[in-house]
């Protein structure tokens, strides 16, 4: 087990470190100027949409009993202030197995698909990807999760970063 978090983790390590040397590149800048003149920094749910977090906590508590509710999908599109944004990973809060998949396009390219059974809350309410992404500022980046089945709350939201000018 600690191998595979050691592994995860350097992944994490990569991503963060490839979304830097990107920045300094597409800037023509040294990456101790990327990093003199932009900030990183985790990303909430004001950084998507329409900047709540509500948007991605789909709610069933409502109705009586346990039930499964129709396969229901939305997109999730980061705002355009950052130059860089890198996904690592996922949560999915208290409900259980609810995410049946997660795909994700940048641009009109599908670059990733994740099965929802990688993405249960037994892992403690989140999961790090095998392969981190990021897209560029002037990418269309977006996430898509389908769910069919949910407890009173169900969050869904990737965890990443963005880099964005100071």
């Amino acid at each position: 087990m600690v191998e595979l978090v050691d592994w995860k983790g350097s992944r994490v390590i990569e991503l963060y470190n490839k979304m830097w040397e990107v920045l300094s590149k597409r800037k023509g800048i040294s990456l101790d100027e990327a990093r003199q003149t932009h900030e990183v920094r985790a990303l909430w749910a004001d950084d998507f949409d329409a900047r709540r977090e509500s948007d991605y906590i789909l709610l069933w508590g409502s109705y009586d009993g346990d039930h499964v509710v129709d396969q229901e999908m939305f997109a999730m599109q980061p705002v355009q202030r950052f130059e860089i944004v890198g996904i690592y990973g996922w949560a999915n809060g208290n409900a259980g197995r609810t995410i049946n998949s997660i795909k994700v396009w940048v641009d009109n390219v599908k670059i990733r698909e994740f099965p929802g059974i990688f993405l249960s809350s037994e892992l403690n309410d989140s999961f790090i990807f095998d392969d981190p992404f990021f897209a560029t500022k002037s990418q269309n980046l977006r996430i898509i999760p389908n769910t069919t089945g949910a407890a009173a709350y169900t969050r869904a939201f990737p965890l990443g970063w963005g880099i964005k000018s100071r």
